[in-house]
């Protein structure tokens, strides 16, 4: 296999990756992957390109079993990152350049298969104007902490996750 090497950087293999990417319907946008404490599930945060838009859709993927879409936004909310609490029971998934936390009842979702929840409204919590995030943690089963940064000032901050986080009015299939 050829190496191409470009500005002192090895290239090995990428162009065949890059070919999949340009013409694969939905694009090769990036992409969370993060297991859950007992390993049963994945949760992913997909980026989706399709006609010019953009949309991230988080779902659970496991071996074996389709994959269990939770929820889909706009371009405005990138997933930069996913949380699991640690009794595997919600996630957080954090839009770090607004500050925005949306919690996931992943328990009432697996156990309500049939309801749709892709266009549901989930729990938001906006952490302030003016801030960006980072480094969410689980610290209690419905309490989340944040790094939080404005301008050159960092701090951490204690989050109560508010409940029910079900909140959302999906359709049946």
């Amino acid at each position: 296999m050829k190496v191409a090497v470009v500005d002192g950087t090895h290239w090995l293999g990428v162009l065949p990756i890059l070919l999949a990417c340009f013409v694969s319907a939905a694009g090769c946008g990036r992409q969370l992957r993060v297991p859950s404490p007992d390993g049963a599930w994945t949760a992913t945060c997909n980026e989706e390109s399709m006609a010019g838009d953009t949309n991230y859709v988080v779902q659970l993927e496991r071996p074996g079993a389709q994959p269990r879409r939770l929820y889909e936004i706009g371009d405005g909310d990138p997933c930069d990152e996913i949380a699991w609490s640690t009794d595997g029971a919600t996630l957080a998934v954090l839009t770090s350049h607004v500050a925005r936390l949306l919690f996931v009842d992943v328990d009432w979702a697996l156990a309500h298969p049939t309801v749709q929840t892709g266009s549901w409204s989930w729990r938001v919590v906006d952490l302030g104007p003016g801030l960006t995030a980072s480094h969410v943690t689980f610290v209690g089963s419905f309490e989340v902490n944040v790094l939080l940064r404005r301008g050159e000032t960092t701090f951490t901050k204690r989050v109560l996750i508010p409940r029910p986080i079900v909140t959302g009015h999906g359709r049946t299939q």
